[in-house]
């Protein structure tokens, strides 16, 4: 629908003929009187259609064009899942209000199926979240206001500052469409989301991302941001995570800066209970350990120009840093050894260091007639050191080993896609390609020298468009691996294909289903042609032989809203065929650690999730029950696993004021024979915001008498129990302050689509 207004300025007052002028209005939903928060708003000139103006409404649907110069324009309001209003002013010489300005709902738009309640737009590939006032309020900054919007299927761990999955697996996080780590997104100021993005099926573009939430961030035109979080354990001193960060933006460029410190000293105490099956006996070992020291400390500190073009083009150039220093390893452990009538002192100790810089150069360009290109290129460059002792020592008799590794890695990634729009239609083609050579020493016990050289090539092309209420995306991939090694080379071809359909019932109810190919190659560490001692028992070994991964996908979710009810079920089945998994052998009197393609993996997910809100958005719960069954089929066994489990957050916001209370059971992973259990932990937290800085009172575990880690190797041959357990983490307070100040007008700033990253150092561990 296309709606055609004239409006004839009339001059009431003189004006300067130097004085910008401003067009200011409101935007809601014709139909409901609803406010539209974000809604696009240009200015373009009736004789060449140029751009003079671009801006949003804000959260109260208001928007302003300012600065205008006088003369003659066309005006387009749009908002996702709205037709399009188009407006003509003409001898614009003075400001204007063009006062409240409706817009219809479509009836059919490009891949996007509308669901008003709750600020959340559902399209095909992903969901738009507006942020309310409420949410952007209570929150310090961007990881923060992401707990806040309660996303199905997203857990976000403020303690630890991690963002997962149900699967436990991490979410790719990405700023106006680059891939940003964690520090970045804490950096975010809240009030400067537009909106969040949630691909929880991404596309081929994404790659093997399990899902990808991106921010949308407005960014200012002239002054300077500084911002500041700093935290520490109260109860135990030995926590802290501190950032500081800050950006300067003149004309058309800007310079941000951005240092981030996590560290850890405190104490754990391991237990292990091994059983090994000889040919001719059977050993058994309880391992007690001691409280031993976990102290590690991780920096990070970024660099990045930005020279913004307007819709022609986008330059972006950053420059990472990465820094581990771990004195002493969380896997290090001192105890007493219990093997039939001999008792066995232990003492394991690992110490480490790794350095990743990393150059990313990031290039957009408007091609004109709704066509853009994406360039993105990244080089990296990994630098680490280990050091391993372990002893073991019956009466005055003692075993030793030690292992020292150097390693060394070089790789460059390289990215282009292409877009272009046609009616209601959007095709994308891309290529990526990444080219490393890595070179590890292995000295000590075992000595050994490794070189490999490794490339992938990935090109997709993918086609979104709608039939009626039917919205359908398909795509094709086609997947290049290669791998040499002491002069042995392999090479394979995966074809990737995808279909999703998604499809609108009613207003309130939106389903989607997804069906895709992929694949994966073998890491680096597990195609090391090396071997490794654990201890006295065990070794661990590559596998130079290992072969490409072919995996099959569905996803189904169903999502239906009221006014402030949202209920959302998902389920998804994957199968894995020829998983590279762990097994263990027995040769020459040791039993080997080592991967192999087995025969299959299954993986079932089953998830419902429940937010409520209060009118007056100053509550809000969320519940979310869980079913995961795990088929993992050796070429030597057959393991399976069922977790159920729950998460629910309650969280009360009255004026500055927020109070939180969360509680999550344990997620249970099997992979290969080996079951990791992941956190069982409940957080009471208190806060309160103020406009500029924002203090948070946070108490972890305070009914818990214990915290643990626990891992379980089911192998016949050499079975395990591994349990790291600490009081630390039970009734532990934390405080952090945050300090954000914000100077200069608000711009808008492109979009940047594309980023990579390259941070598997290829090293064999000699670890458990």
């Amino acid at each position: 629908m296309k709606i055609s207004l004239l409006i004839i300025g009339i001059l009431l007052t003189p004006c300067s003929i130097f004085a910008g002028i401003n067009i200011t209005g409101k935007l809601n939903d014709a139909t409901h009187n609803t406010t539209l928060v974000a809604a696009s708003v240009k200015a373009l000139t009736t004789s060449d259609s140029t751009i003079k103006g671009v801006t949003q409404s804000d959260l109260n649907g208001h928007f302003n064009l300012n600065n205008m110069p006088a003369g003659d324009y066309l005006l387009e309001f749009s908002y996702l899942g709205y037709e399009k209003v188009f407006m003509t002013i003409n001898n614009l010489n003075q400001d204007i209000d063009l006062g409240t300005i409706g817009l219809n709902e479509a009836s059919e738009m490009l891949n996007e199926v509308v669901v008003k309640a709750n600020r959340v737009t559902h399209k095909i590939d992903r969901q738009v979240i507006l942020p309310s006032n409420r949410q952007v309020q209570a929150s310090s900054n961007g990881l923060a206001l992401l707990q806040n919007l309660q996303i199905d299927e997203i857990a976000v761990n403020q303690l630890e500052k991690t963002v997962k999955n149900l699967n436990n697996k991490p979410v790719q996080l990405r700023i106006n469409g680059v891939e940003a780590s964690i520090p970045e997104v804490v950096g975010i100021r809240p009030g400067d989301v537009i909106r969040v993005e949630y691909h929880d099926s991404p596309g081929l573009r994404y790659g093997h991302a399990e899902a990808v939430i991106d921010f949308i961030v407005r960014h200012k035109e002239s002054g300077a941001n500084f911002n500041l979080e700093v935290g520490n354990g109260v109860s135990r001193l030995g926590w802290g995570r501190y950032q500081v960060g800050g950006r300067y933006n003149n004309g058309k460029s800007s310079l941000q800066i951005l240092g981030n410190i996590n560290r850890r000293n405190l104490k754990w105490t391991r237990e292990n209970f091994e059983t090994y099956v000889y040919p001719d006996s059977v050993v058994s070992n309880s391992d007690i350990g001691e409280p031993t020291k976990a102290h590690f400390n991780e920096i990070f500190a970024s660099l990045t120009y930005t020279y913004n073009n307007g819709e022609r083009s986008l330059l972006n150039i950053s420059l990472h840093n990465t820094y581990n220093h771990t004195p002493n390893s969380p896997d290090d452990r001192t105890s007493t050894l219990n093997r039939g009538n001999h008792i066995y002192h232990i003492a394991s100790h690992r110490r480490s260091w790794e350095e990743i810089p990393s150059l990313n150069i990031y290039y957009r360009h408007s091609m004109g007639k709704d066509q853009k290109l994406y360039i993105d290129v990244v080089g990296t460059l990994m630098n680490s050191s280990t050091h391993h002792t372990f002893s073991s020592t019956l009466d005055n008799r003692t075993d030793n080993i030690q292992s020292d590794i150097k390693g060394n890695k070089q790789s460059v990634i390289g990215e282009v896609i292409y877009e272009k729009m046609h009616n209601n239609s959007k095709f994308t083609l891309g290529m990526k390609h990444v080219q490393s050579h890595m070179s590890n020493t292995y000295d000590g016990n075992i000595k050994n020298l490794v070189r490999m050289n490794t490339a992938e090539t990935y090109a997709f092309a993918e086609f979104q468009s709608a039939l009626g209420k039917l919205n359908y995306t398909t795509g094709l991939g086609l997947m290049h691996t290669f791998n040499s090694q002491d002069g042995v080379s392999k090479k394979k071809i995966i074809v990737r294909p995808t279909l999703t359909l998604a499809y609108k019932l009613c207003r309130n109810l939106f389903m989607r289903y997804k069906f895709y190919i992929s694949g994966y190659s073998p890491s680096l560490s597990e195609l090391s042609n090396v071997t490794q001692n654990i201890d006295t028992y065990q070794v661990h070994r590559g596998n130079p032989q290992l072969k490409t991964v072919v995996f099959y996908g569905n996803e189904f979710s169903s999502n239906w809203k009221c006014d402030f009810m949202n209920v959302n079920l998902h389920a998804s089945y994957n199968y894995n065929h020829k998983p590279i998994m762990n097994e263990t052998r027995y040769e020459a009197n040791r039993f080997v650690r080592t991967y192999d393609n087995q025969r299959g993996f299954h993986r079932l997910n089953l998830s419902a999730t429940i937010n409520l809100t209060s009118p007056d958005e100053h509550f809000q719960v969320s519940l979310t029950p869980f079913f995961r069954r795990f088929i993992s089929l050796g070429n030597s066994y057959t393991h399976t696993l069922n977790n159920w489990g729950f998460r629910g957050t309650v969280q009360a916001m009255w004026g500055h004021w927020l109070g939180k209370a969360e509680i999550y059971t344990r997620y249970k992973n099997l992979w290969g024979e080996e079951i990791s259990f992941g956190e069982k932990m409940h957080i009471l937290s208190a806060g309160y915001k103020a406009n500029k800085w924002n203090v948070n009172l946070r108490m972890c575990n305070p009914f818990a008498k214990n915290y643990d880690l626990k891992k379980e190797n089911l192998s016949q041959l050499a079975s395990n129990v591994q349990n790291a357990h600490t009081t630390l983490f039970t009734k532990f307070v934390i405080i952090t302050f945050s300090l954000n100040l914000d100077f200069g007008k608000q711009r808008q700033e492109t979009n940047k689509r594309i980023n990579n990253s390259d941070t598997d150092s290829g090293i064999l561990s000699g670890t458990r």
